[in-house]
């Protein structure tokens, strides 16, 4: 349900298992390249592959390798165990420095005012909603979502803080596009309009 996800976004985000997977995500991240666009052409190359969620070890020397293969485990089994279609670390540029699918939004750009090509989407959305208001968990309603194949996504998202209270980074969940929707898109005879309908009729009776 939508209060559960929200719950175990907030206990998550004040974890310090949260905390730990994104900071040796992050300092991997920043150490893998001084150009970060170069990072972010090298990651996608080893890690948005067919093979997805089941990619665990990448070779190479660089740091970010050493912390995929020891969180990738853990975050691949929340997903699992809570039915969620994605995970994902955002650092506060925008950048996804990490998710559990891997799709062709990994390692991408998410800021509004950056040139990634998928910030203007619903994980977008999220994003720039748990920057602005990181203290809350935000929920971004289903809409196409195109790294997903253009499958209908919903996301809920919150900020991750540092031991000084700075905020540093985005923690988000994509929902799958089985899940919950709206009582209105799953049985339109339940629509507002459909109902008085029947209600002004039952009365006209």
């Amino acid at each position: 349900s939508a209060p559960q996800h929200r719950q175990w976004l907030a206990e998550d985000a004040s974890r310090s298992q949260l905390h730990q997977a994104f900071d040796e995500f992050k300092q991997s991240w920043d150490e893998y390249d001084t150009n970060v666009e170069v990072t972010r052409a090298a990651l996608q190359k080893d890690y948005a592959t067919a093979q997805k969620d089941a990619l665990f070890s990448v070779e190479g020397s660089e740091s970010y390798h050493d912390a995929h293969r020891k969180w990738h485990t853990v975050y691949r089994k929340i997903l699992q165990d809570r039915g969620y279609y994605d995970i994902f670390f955002f650092d506060a540029n925008g950048d996804l420095i990490y998710s559990v699918y891997k799709e062709s939004d990994y390692a991408t750009n998410f800021k509004a005012t950056g040139n990634g090509p998928w910030k203007d989407s619903g994980l977008g959305n999220a994003f720039e909603a748990a920057m602005a208001s990181p203290d809350k968990v935000h929920y971004i309603d289903w809409k196409p979502y195109g790294p997903s194949g253009g499958a209908p996504a919903a996301f809920f998202a919150t900020g991750i803080k540092d031991k000084d209270g700075v905020v540093v980074g985005v923690y988000s969940i994509q929902l799958p596009p089985e899940f919950e929707r709206s009582i209105e898109e799953l049985q339109p005879q339940c629509e507002l309009r459909t109902i008085a309908e029947v209600f002004e009729g039952a009365v006209n009776v």
